[in-house]
């Protein structure tokens, strides 16, 4: 995160906007974008609302996310031919 940002140091308590790490809209909307792109996820930036004003309530948030989406259900026509089928990893879906 520190490289979308104004800030020498980013702590769990620092605001994300304004008199905090002040990272701008447009970096935010990249950072979150880099993390899907790295870590083959969707974020919907949509949810990351006004209520998340701390770096640590984003990273609360975040995590949150990834475990969902670490953890999902397998959809029942790959569960078929993973020996393994229920609740497991399962990469970001892709367009047919």
């Amino acid at each position: 995160m520190a490289r979308f940002t104004k800030a020498k140091s980013i702590f769990e308590g620092d605001v994300l906007f304004g008199s905090g790490i002040d990272i701008g809209s447009i970096s935010f909307v990249e950072f979150i974008m880099t993390l899907e792109e790295e870590y083959d996820l969707e974020i919907d930036v949509d949810a990351l609302d006004a209520s998340i004003k701390t770096v640590g309530q984003l990273y609360a948030r975040l995590s949150a996310a990834l475990r969902a989406a670490l953890f999902r259900p397998i959809p029942p026509d790959r569960a078929a031919v993973l020996p393994w089928a229920g609740t497991c990893f399962a990469p970001k879906p892709t367009a047919p």
